[in-house]
């Protein structure tokens, strides 16, 4: 299963180990993002370990005083292994950006697209930011839809955070983690 992290602003960066440990078990496409300049900066794909820690490094090094960051290491149990199915996920004409850890109930009708390009295009693309990011309302509707076993994490182009699920994850410190695949 994939692992996702949402790091807070101005947190110590993660140590290589951590890293390897997420790619080790979630080789499948990586990618991260942040907010800089009122805008929702995404890296991927990455298929090697060496160009992400590469790229992460640089821009953790440069944006993490300005923005928390959010990764994603995935596991391919739906679509290929490709840029398009590599989180995160853009939404809101690129207002928030989107990651996933679990295998949502549902078949996309295209072999290539994965659950969560199908769910993000027909579910949450034509939602408003206001609602996406919504820690109330929308937020326990999604919990619903999902189910316990899948969780969220969506960042906004000002680098606000919601963690839908947040309580099957798991904090460690100040970083949340879908699950222990970050542990050795």
């Amino acid at each position: 299963m994939c692992v996702c992290a949402y790091i807070p602003q101005g947190h110590a960066p993660l140590e290589d180990e951590i890293l390897r440990n997420c790619w080790n078990g979630n080789s499948d496409g990586a990618g991260y993002c942040f907010a800089a300049d009122g805008k929702i900066e995404i890296r991927k794909p990455f298929f090697r370990l060496k160009d992400l820690v590469k790229s992460f490094k640089a821009d953790y090094g440069r944006f993490s005083g300005q923005s928390p960051f959010v990764l994603h290491f995935r596991y391919a149990t739906h679509g290929k292994k490709n840029k398009i199915n590599t989180h995160p996920h853009l939404l809101q004409n690129g207002q928030v950006a989107l990651v996933h850890n679990g295998v949502l109930s549902i078949d996309p009708p295209h072999a290539g697209i994965s659950d969560t390009v199908y769910f993000c295009e027909t579910v949450l693309t034509h939602r408003p930011k206001e609602q996406l990011m919504d820690d109330s309302g929308f937020k326990s509707i999604l919990e619903t839809i999902i189910g316990d076993y899948n969780k969220f994490i969506l960042m906004d182009n000002e680098g606000n955070v919601s963690i839908v699920n947040e309580a099957k994850g798991m904090w460690d410190g100040e970083i949340w983690w879908s699950n222990k695949g970050y542990l050795p």
